[in-house]
């Protein structure tokens, strides 16, 4: 806490290099401007040097609005790759740090190859979905297919279950809840299959489609009973 002093016991005199570790936890942090990054001072230092790093949980962007007595570092040379993480070199202390905290709206985007084989029998898709998850982790995933589809299946790493929504359809395509074992982010692949529907006006061979995406993009491959093949893509739908 701002002001508060705490004192470190040792279990005797000590010289030369020596190593601690410290852990302080405080009250979240919503969005704000000109926040004081809180800092750790060492009394009986004469000299107090060092980097320090400030990583930004998904969702959050950090900007500095001020700064005294420290440098910014470029994290990529430190090793860190992960986004929106700030790093500083201390120059003297104390220092004086302020950061604007902004809400970052999350971004999903889905691409999708779909497989359709049409025979006389019957209508067999199988539709690869990758999704890419920014700024926000996601336990779910809501899919619509075709009302009329049968053998439904999703299948992946990171799937746990799957089910129908009964009450939630639209333009002939019913809603599916694809359930995951955890919360992720970033990159999740994972397939579905369905077979004996019929396309409904527009759909045409396309099976799946995704909800609540910022943005999707689909390619499919069509095999007819005479074993040729052809190819078509949907743009992107933001």
């Amino acid at each position: 806490m701002p002001g508060e002093s705490s004192r470190c016991h040792l279990n005797g005199k000590t010289e030369g290099q020596q190593q601690f570790t410290i852990n302080v936890t405080g009250p979240g942090l919503k969005a704000t401007n000109n926040w004081v990054v809180p800092q750790i001072v060492l009394r009986e230092a004469s000299k107090q040097l060092g980097t320090l790093l400030i990583v930004p949980e998904q969702g959050m962007r950090l900007q500095v609005a001020s700064r005294e007595g420290i440098t910014p570092l470029d994290p990529a040379k430190s090793g860190i790759r992960q986004k929106g993480v700030l790093a500083f070199r201390m120059l003297q202390t104390p220092w004086i740090l302020a950061l604007d905290v902004q809400q970052v709206d999350p971004w999903i985007q889905v691409t999708s190859l779909q497989h359709a084989t049409i025979s006389e029998a019957q209508l067999k898709i199988i539709a690869n979905l990758q999704y890419q998850i920014e700024n926000t982790g996601l336990k779910s995933f809501r899919v619509f297919i075709p009302t009329n589809a049968e053998g439904v299946r999703f299948q992946g790493e990171q799937i746990s279950d799957f089910l129908r929504v009964p009450e939630v359809v639209t333009n002939g395509l019913q809603a599916w809840d694809v359930k995951l074992h955890r919360r992720i982010i970033g990159g999740v692949p994972f397939a579905g299959q369905l077979s004996n529907f019929a396309a409904g006006k527009g759909h045409g061979c396309f099976a799946a489609r995704s909800a609540g995406v910022g943005c999707e993009s689909a390619a499919r491959i069509c095999y007819g009973p005479n074993r040729g093949a052809f190819a078509g893509h949907r743009g992107q739908i933001a």
